[in-house]
């Protein structure tokens, strides 16, 4: 008969504490600190420099994965299409040469058209001039925003993989702390609500 007590009271202390512990703490999954390594978009014909730069701007960029998107969109959740504008780093580009420098070419004049004849071109200037305003109206491509899409695209591929991201559980209270909030509030609001102040 004391056994049971015994044994009694060692479950009624030792089973709520246990079912405690299990509500207090769920799993949660999260992308990996360190970046995997087929995240980098490194081209196996770069040169040694090339492949340290690549690796920094893809460091950077898995970097703000975890910053910011896995807090916008969870495990298994598809990525949208474009990337939002939080995926963007800031990168110092060299100056490259441009349009700028270079004299912009002259555009035929439509009432000369070669031999001065309406509706002849035997030198093709009128094709050269819409060719010219083509040239002037593209504007050059952007190194930045196209890696961003490219590291955008790798962060699709592999946000679905499990090589990405860890498993781990995380203390949480929130399932006991929450309704007892929600019940103050709720009780305020209609002490408010019922002597008629706000």
């Amino acid at each position: 008969m004391l056994y049971n007590r015994a044994v009694d009271r060692m479950l009624m202390v030792t089973v709520p504490a246990v079912l405690f512990v299990y509500a207090s703490t769920r799993p949660i999954v999260r992308l990996r600190a360190d970046m995997p390594p087929r995240f980098a978009d490194v081209s196996k014909t770069a040169g040694v420099a090339q492949r340290k730069a690549e690796q920094r701007l893809a460091e950077t960029y898995w970097n703000c994965a975890l910053t910011f998107i896995q807090w916008k969109y969870s495990y298994g959740s598809p990525l949208p299409d474009h990337p939002p504008d939080e995926f963007r780093i800031r990168v110092a580009m060299p100056a490259v040469p441009g349009p700028s420098n270079a004299k912009a070419p002259q555009e035929p004049d439509a009432g000369l058209n070669g031999g001065g004849l309406a509706g002849s071109d035997p030198d093709g200037v009128e094709a050269a001039g819409a060719a010219a305003r083509l040239r002037r109206k593209r504007p050059p491509p952007d190194p930045v925003e196209d890696s961003r899409l490219r590291y955008w695209r790798r962060l699709q591929e592999l946000w679905v993989s499990p090589e990405a991201w860890q498993r781990s559980r995380e203390w949480n209270t929130e399932w006991m702390t929450g309704p007892v909030t929600e019940a103050v509030e709720w009780s305020e609001d209609y002490v408010r609500n019922w002597t008629g102040t706000r």
